[in-house]
This record gives structure tokens, C-alpha cells and sequence, in this order.
């Protein structure tokens, strides 16, 4: 049983079942609107603050790169491999370390794309493997019919790189190898 106190008689007095129901019914009103009233105000306050989910981020490497090109089955392994030590100097470029873009590619405006805008005169990526990704894109749209490794280093050399002896520096890194 649960009794209250009455101040008017000064004793304890049961509950009768109707009024307990009432307090009941009163007791889960309130908790129902300030729990979501808190709730609101807690998830206001997480929206927030910025987060970045990354799953299995792996560092950009020659070995982490030439494993997702594979994935992606991205033609010219080696040319792009090329690209990346003179994109970004291996991954060491101020382009790279702050726009995660190690193949220096601009903002497209004609083709879809994975870049999240510009920022130092070059397409911005969350990750480099949205990079990489960025790059399948337009070597679909871009390289159709090209069939061997010279004609895509001349393509390469015509409509990608600003840099006039880009197709040598391809060429002579892999000569190297």
C-alpha cells in the first residue's frame, strides 16, 4: 500500500487506486517530456561536434597504393605509380598532406567526382583512396580506346599534366624499375 500525508488532518492516508493510476499516469508524462526534452538537447549538442569516420584508413604507400589499384582494376599500374611520386613527391607534397590528392588532379566540372572542392588550386579529397577513386572515374571517361601503355602516357601528356616533359619523367621512373 502506499499512503501520502495529509496536511489538513495531520495523519497518513491511503491511496485509493483511482488516484494512483492518476499519479502514475502524471509520473509518466513527466518522465516521457523531460526525457525527451533532454534527449533533444543531448543530441543537439553531439550533432556538434565534427567527426570523421576512417574504417580501415591505411597510410598511402607505394604497396597500400598498388594494392588498391588493383582492387579498383585501374589499367597502368606502373604509369600510375609514376604519377604519384611526381604528383606528391611520394606522398610528401603540401597537395597531398592537405587535400589527401597525391595524383594532382583539379575539381572536374564535366564528370562525376569524389573530390569535396578545391583548395590550393587542386581537387580536395576526405581521404587518398577517394583520390585513387576519383582518378577510375576520369580514366573511364578519359581513356577509352587507349590500348597500350604508350598511348596512355601520350594521353597523359596531352590533356592531363600542365608540366611539358611529363611524359618523360613517366618514362624515366619506369625505366628505373
Amino acid at each position: 500500500m502506499i499512503y501520502y500525508y495529509s496536511k489538513k488532518e495531520l495523519t497518513m492516508k491511503k491511496i485509493t487506486w483511482y488516484n494512483y493510476v492518476i499519479i502514475v499516469i502524471i509520473l509518466l508524462f513527466l518522465g516521457i517530456s523531460f526525457g525527451f526534452v533532454s534527449t533533444v538537447k543531448t543530441n543537439e549538442w553531439i550533432e556538434k561536434i565534427p567527426i570523421i569516420i576512417r574504417p580501415n584508413q591505411k597510410v598511402l604507400n607505394e604497396k597500400n597504393l598498388r594494392n588498391k589499384i588493383k582492387e579498383l582494376h585501374l589499367k597502368y599500374e606502373d604509369v600510375i605509380v609514376a604519377q604519384y611520386i611526381i604528383e606528391s613527391g611520394a606522398g610528401t607534397s603540401n597537395i597531398y598532406k592537405q587535400n589527401n590528392n597525391f595524383l594532382g588532379l583539379k575539381e572536374p566540372h564535366s564528370r562525376p567526382t569524389t573530390c569535396i572542392g578545391t583548395n590550393l588550386g587542386h581537387a580536395a579529397y576526405i581521404q587518398w583512396t577517394d583520390c585513387l577513386l576519383d582518378y577510375s572515374l576520369w580514366q573511364t571517361m578519359c581513356a577509352r580506346g587507349i590500348n597500350s601503355q604508350e598511348e596512355y602516357i601520350q594521353l597523359l601528356g596531352s590533356i592531363y599534366a600542365e608540366d611539358q616533359s611529363y611524359m618523360d619523367k613517366i618514362n624515366n621512373i619506369l625505366n628505373k624499375k
